[in-house]
């Protein structure tokens, strides 16, 4: 486990001590960005840490409520499914609750809220995630409680999930199934370890009067400068750590890219001692921001690049359909949006369970 984790695991742990009265020498001396693992990450992994109690949940009706053993189907998949159960139906004594067996796993479905949780049995055990099926998790939420909500703001894309799941992997965050080199994959024991104090953050998270010191002391500085606003003691430290986070963000996705990094427009003007450009009004132009360059066809215009199937370059979208993707998943589709944040949930940090299944 590389030394960025190292810290963040240390960092939850700090959630017990009483949060200080002036947070100002508080937020100066806790480490700068790039010293834990980026907001990106480290919400992923809360996520992950999260996701895991509902798979265990599902596990536990299949073994009391739909007759299953998940040795069977781990080791037979589609074989392995429970005699004399449907192969989808409603949840016996859970009626806003849907199952669907699927070769080596099931997907439990909420009726009204929307919520799929889907796993893929390994060993008799539901500790390994997929990518695939935790996306679909995060877009299939209607009401996300307050964890999921910052992680959907930080990840619009389901793309993105998979990056941060690429670096957590490589931080030794999460363990591969033996003999797999990346799927499936479980948290590492060391995650395991502070699983309480992970569950203690979340609970808090929804308190705004926290909110600053709580994303502070994960290293999520966008978090904290959104919280600080109107304290100007505070956003004249938390203002700059963001930028640097933001910085730091866009260096690793042109690096996901292959493109190479040429700083923030801000940084490329300071090295050439340049000021933004001016448009009417005294507004400054985003550079590099053009429209697209316009023909007068007809009396209508149409982009000049080629919009219409007669264009020599034809249509912009039967090119773009499909584009390689991060590691497995190169020829799919392009990652659909998980959409917008939808309001704090009236659950705060609590996992959402039916109260009479006896789970958290």
């Amino acid at each position: 486990m590389d030394a960025h984790l190292d810290a963040l695991l240390v960092a939850f742990a700090r959630l017990w001590e009483s949060e200080p009265a002036d947070l100002v020498p508080l937020l100066r001396g806790l480490p700068e960005p790039g010293v834990l693992p980026s907001p990106w990450n480290t919400w992923t992994l809360i996520g992950l840490t999260r996701h895991h109690k509902r798979q265990l949940w599902v596990a536990e009706i299949i073994r009391t409520r739909l007759r299953g053993a998940l040795a069977d189907l781990a080791a037979l998949g589609a074989l392995g499914h429970p005699n004399g159960v449907s192969h989808s139906g409603p949840v016996p004594g859970m009626p806003d609750w849907e199952y669907y067996f699927h070769g080596r796993g099931c997907c439990i479905n909420h009726k009204i809220d929307g919520d799929a949780i889907d796993v893929d049995f390994w060993d008799d055990s539901a500790d390994y995630f997929d990518t695939f099926f935790y996306k679909n998790y995060l877009q299939s939420l209607r009401r996300p409680e307050p964890p999921e909500q910052r992680l959907r703001e930080l990840h619009p894309s389901a793309r993105a999930v998979t990056i941060a799941v690429t670096d957590l992997l490589a931080a030794g965050a999460l363990t591969p199934l033996p003999g797999s080199d990346s799927h499936p994959y479980r948290l590492a024991d060391e995650v395991m370890a502070v699983a309480d104090d992970i569950d203690a953050f979340c609970t808090a998270w929804p308190h705004p009067d926290r909110r600053v010191w709580l994303s502070a002391l994960i290293g999520d500085w966008l978090a904290a400068d959104d919280a600080a606003a109107g304290r100007p003691e505070l956003t004249a430290i938390t203002a700059p750590r963001a930028g640097r986070c933001r910085e730091i963000r866009r260096l690793r996705l042109r690096r996901e890219l292959g493109e190479p990094y040429r700083g923030s427009p801000a940084a490329r003007r300071a090295a050439r001692g340049t000021r933004p450009r001016q448009v009417h009004g005294g507004a400054p132009a985003r550079a590099g921001r053009r429209g697209p360059r316009t023909d007068r066809v007809g009396g209508s215009e149409t982009a000049a690049r080629g919009a219409g199937p007669g264009s020599a370059r034809g249509p912009r979208n039967a090119r773009s359909a499909v584009r390689p993707g991060p590691a497995g998943e190169q020829g799919r589709p392009n990652a659909p949006l998980i959409g917008t944040p939808a309001p704090p949930s009236r659950h705060a940090g609590r996992l959402r369970f039916p109260s009479h299944t006896g789970s958290p």
